[in-house]
């Protein structure tokens, strides 16, 4: 079992409420920030991505809980990193992650109710989400042995396991947060290929992420297609 739970705190019902305003400030500053009318609005990571995020986490949570994998107050955590993993964007991949798991481990900490151990898994579940790209792939950082990461980093993913229309209009919203509104014929098929690697090398790291989310394969065939199509590249 994956135990994360704090002996010094008795109440749960107290721990829920605080991850309930935890992660209600942490809508609050996407909505501020990178929704539709936020500061610095972004077509991709703004509430709908948190809200997947939160959704499929919380959704694997349930899922590991029923198999006694976590416990409820693991679930807590999971939802507090689901709800920071992107809530710094505009400083690249890389510091993006690092300064929301700072402000992750700042909110925790001022509450008093989390240990230093709970602190650190949140912290590397949300480092766990960072991308390295290379030639002919495109992987996550979750470590190897860690449930924690794995499922966020799923979690953060998850769309590419979404039924096809789900999945295709968040490819799309990416794709007018990487080039905009203006965007060549060349920008949409080098997108188009950049999914297709994604789509074909990604792996799903649990069992969970696995079964609620399968239609990767098909999205792939989809996006080859299309990929084939220069009609259909609008």
């Amino acid at each position: 079992m994956y135990l994360c739970y704090n002996p010094l705190v008795t109440d749960t019902t107290d721990i829920k409420i605080i991850t309930e305003e935890l992660i209600e400030f942490a809508r609050s500053e996407i909505r501020k920030n990178y929704d539709k009318n936020g500061t610095y609005p972004l077509s991709y990571h703004n509430c709908l991505h948190q809200n997947d995020v939160i959704l499929t986490a919380s959704l694997m949570a349930d899922s590991a809980l029923l198999k006694g994998k976590i416990t409820e107050e693991d679930v807590n955590i999971i939802n507090i990193a689901a709800a920071y993993h992107d809530i710094i964007q505009l400083l690249g991949s890389g510091p993006n992650e690092n300064k929301s798991s700072e402000l992750a481990e700042l909110k925790m900490s001022q509450t008093g109710l989390f240990t230093s151990k709970q602190i650190g898994l949140v912290k590397a579940m949300i480092l766990s989400t960072k991308i390295t790209l290379s030639i002919d792939s495109i992987r996550q950082s979750a470590s190897s042995d860690n449930y924690f990461d794995h499922l966020l980093a799923d979690a953060d993913l998850a769309s590419l396991g979404f039924t096809w229309e789900k999945y295709y209009y968040r490819a799309l919203a990416l794709r007018k947060e990487i080039y905009g509104n203006k965007i060549t014929r060349n920008q949409k098929l080098t997108f188009l290929q950049r999914q297709q690697l994604l789509l074909s090398t990604h792996r799903f790291y649990t069992k969970e992420a696995r079964v609620l989310f399968p239609h990767q394969k098909t999205n792939l065939t989809k996006i080859e297609k299309l990929i084939k199509k220069s009609d259909a590249l609008n």
